[in-house]
């Protein structure tokens, strides 16, 4: 007899092929619209007719939200990104009061834009890991492992200094949609100069960014970061950055260093954060559960 702890006892969550992953990628609505027939389908069955769905952009994502929510009531749905979630969640809140999303807020925050739906939650910072990055605590428990804690403030503030300026980076690309790739950056080049020798980067950058609408140029960043310029460094920098300069700074496999920041970020952390507070308005507004047993449930099969 075997255990299993799942987050729903009725729903099997389906594992996509290679071939169906090729085909969402190739055919993104079609694969939206069998996600909108699932998890209608699911509030068909007898015991999922009053609860909540809540989207999320990614694997990590449910994996570190899971735990704050009553699975009693609740379930979570991953979508293939900002985009899909965006779009199931437009549809879906039509028909019924029991879904929300939760997105990584970007640079809205930096933006002062705010969700155009009410049942759309954005982070606290950039994204979740920048969240739970910015709380010491959590720094401390992960990092004592690895450095002395005296030592990890200069350390992170260095971190945060080369992220920062990949951080105008992203959002000067995401403001003009120029079309810049930054795929592997930190791998070609010594992260801790990024800072200081910052025409270097933007010459790799335009090396592998083929499809661009015009050739970045620093003058351009410059004049970018002038205008733009914030002390709000956690909603600018992009946690995955963040996360491989750790990595590289302490030789850190990706996986171990996201379970370590997983399982560092507890539902106390959760419940001081903005995101928290947001939700706890929309369960008491709509009167449907979101917090309350967070224990997984546990199902039994036998082999």
């Amino acid at each position: 007899m075997i255990y299993v702890l799942t987050s729903m006892t009725f729903h099997q969550r389906k594992r996509k092929t290679p071939e169906s992953l090729i085909k969402s990628i190739q055919y993104p609505s079609v694969h939206t619209e069998e996600k909108l027939t699932e998890i209608r389908q699911i509030w068909k069955t007898p015991d999922a007719n009053s609860l909540v769905c809540i989207l999320v952009e990614g694997d990590d994502d449910e994996k570190i939200f899971q735990k704050f929510f009553d699975n009693e009531r609740t379930w979570i749905e991953i979508a293939d990104g900002k985009e899909e979630l965006r779009k199931i969640l437009k549809e879906l809140s039509c028909e019924t009061k029991q879904i929300i999303g939760i997105l990584d807020a970007d640079f809205s925050n930096l933006k002062n834009e705010k969700p155009d739906l009410d049942c759309l939650f954005l982070t606290d910072c950039h994204d979740i890991e920048m969240t739970i990055l910015r709380d010491g605590e959590i720094r401390a428990n992960i990092f004592a492992e690895y450095t002395k804690l005296k030592e990890l403030k200069n350390i992170f503030d260095n971190i945060l200094e080369n992220a920062s300026y990949m951080g105008y980076l992203h959002w000067y690309n995401h403001e003009t949609n120029c079309g810049y790739s930054f795929d592997g950056i930190f791998y070609k080049y010594d992260t801790d100069k990024i800072a200081q020798e910052k025409q270097k980067i933007i010459d790799i950058i335009n090396a592998q960014s083929p499809d661009k609408k015009q050739e970045l140029k620093k003058e351009d960043i410059d004049n970018f970061i002038s205008q733009k310029n914030t002390c709000d460094i956690y909603n600018l920098c992009n946690g995955h950055d963040v996360i491989i300069l750790f990595m590289k700074r302490f030789a850190l496999g990706k996986r171990a260093f996201y379970t370590a920041l997983r399982l560092s970020y507890q539902k106390p952390h959760f419940m001081r954060t903005n995101l928290y507070a947001a939700l706890s308005c929309w369960q008491q507004r709509s009167g449907f559960t979101l917090f309350g047993n967070t224990e997984l449930s546990v199902a039994k099969f036998s082999t």
